[in-house]
């Protein structure tokens, strides 16, 4: 059996893709996801560190001059639809929970020669809708893999170095692309537009640790991070580790756990295929288990 730890709708979605495939689950949602008010939406520029200190001096001032002038020009305004009505080049859009975000801000932002890249499928459908809804059409990549990673590789392959980029994410996520476009971009306007909040109690964990549970699924280093403060560690090293990312699978390993096999990517159908490979290897004994 598999535990599934993810946000509730993306939980239920992994759990029928499994059972779909024939495989038992069990969801778990580690973490509720809440979408930050629009309030809170004001851009964090970060730039590249080979610009000098005098540039980065400017384009603070410059942003925050604009913001201070919207405000004082449409005070009654909502703050929402007064910030950042920059086109860029390149916006990454990390999950399918930054929608509401651009649905209302897309049009402010991007333009027919903006290239947008995408976490996952999922994502990119989305991008897709919300495109459509303000009769717009732009370039949309997909990370392969699905991660941090993927997005490396093609921000690397499309060379950003004289780009302006906007990375659309959680609270506190996705720093190995921050980090990146820290060191790459012309500059990047960082948008948080959710947040991640933990949900285990400890009722769930003990009714967890009575199922016959032989492989842990895990999306993301911060539910690692829970998985390894509430979880038995006695418990957990007996189970095999599925993970999204190399991210996830150099922090287990560094935590002590040694079962660990690394899937392409976070979405369903890569999960599948990393479970059928579990199962095809002999690792997983039978598909109900």
């Amino acid at each position: 059996m598999f535990l599934v730890l993810r946000p509730q709708a993306k939980a239920d979605a992994s759990c029928e893709a499994l059972k779909n495939a024939g495989f038992e689950s069990f969801a778990l949602p580690a973490v509720h996801i809440n979408i930050l008010s629009t309030q809170f939406n004001r851009p964090r520029r970060i730039s590249a560190q080979r610009n000098s200190q005098q540039r980065n001096s400017q384009q603070q001032t410059s942003l925050k001059a604009s913001i201070d002038e919207l405000a004082n020009t449409h005070a009654n305004t909502p703050i929402n639809t007064q910030l950042n009505t920059h086109k860029y080049d390149v916006i990454i859009v990390t999950s399918t929970y930054t929608e509401a975000f651009l649905q209302q801000r897309l049009a402010n932002i991007a333009n027919e020669k903006t290239h947008f890249l995408c976490v996952g499928k999922t994502s990119a459908a989305m991008i897709s809708k919300c495109l459509q809804k303000i009769n717009l059409t732009a370039k949309t990549s997909v990370a392969q893999p699905e991660n941090s990673e993927g997005i490396l590789a093609i921000l690397t392959a499309i060379n950003v170095t004289h780009k302006s980029c906007a990375l659309v994410k959680g609270k506190g996520g996705r720093k190995l692309i921050e980090d990146y476009l820290a060191q790459k971009s012309d500059y990047t306007d960082i948008f948080e537009v959710y947040e991640r909040v933990t949900s285990l109690r400890p009722q769930d964990i003990n009714d967890v640790e009575r199922l016959p549970i032989k492989c842990i699924i895990v999306t993301s280093v911060d539910i690692a991070e829970q998985l390894l403060t509430h979880f038995s560690a006695l418990w957990l090293k007996a189970r095999i580790f599925m993970v999204a990312s190399q991210r996830i699978y150099d922090y287990l390993l560094a935590e002590g756990m040694t079962h660990i096999v690394l899937a392409d990517g976070a979405s369903s159908s890569a999960i599948v295929a990393c479970a059928k490979h579990l199962h095809q290897s002999g690792v997983l004994d039978d598909k109900g288990e």
